[in-house]
């Protein structure tokens, strides 16, 4: 399915952002999912993709699974070896009472902030 989320105004750069997610087991285990390009579906390039300092930086990195997850813990591929997690991100771990409404809250919410500077 794919999905997309407003972003803060920038020059040069998209006003939203388009993700592929995979809803296999949801709401009982998380989703997983990934920037795409909404003309091909295919993986967004590296250059068009989010950039920015902090949890922007983090989550749409493109140096961890080639890009193919969000690198964030409500992300299912993303919470696979992070064992530390649940403890230094409680609040940020998926469970079944959680919807794709507070992951795209989430998404919105860093690419709405200051942290987003640019693609």
């Amino acid at each position: 399915m794919h999905l997309w989320t407003k972003a803060r105004a920038l020059k040069d750069s998209p006003d939203r952002f388009f993700f592929k997610f995979d809803f296999t087991n949801y709401p009982t285990e998380a989703p997983t999912g990934c920037l795409v390009d909404p003309e091909t579906g295919e993986l967004l390039p590296q250059e068009k993709r989010p950039k920015g300092s902090e949890r922007v930086a983090i989550v749409f990195r493109t140096n961890w699974k080639d890009g193919t997850a969000l690198y964030h813990p409500y992300d299912r591929v993303a919470i696979e070896g992070h064992s530390a997690w649940p403890t230094t991100h409680p609040h940020l771990i998926w469970t079944p009472k959680h919807t794709i409404c507070d992951l795209l809250i989430e998404l919105h919410g860093l690419l709405d902030s200051e942290e987003y500077t640019h693609v």
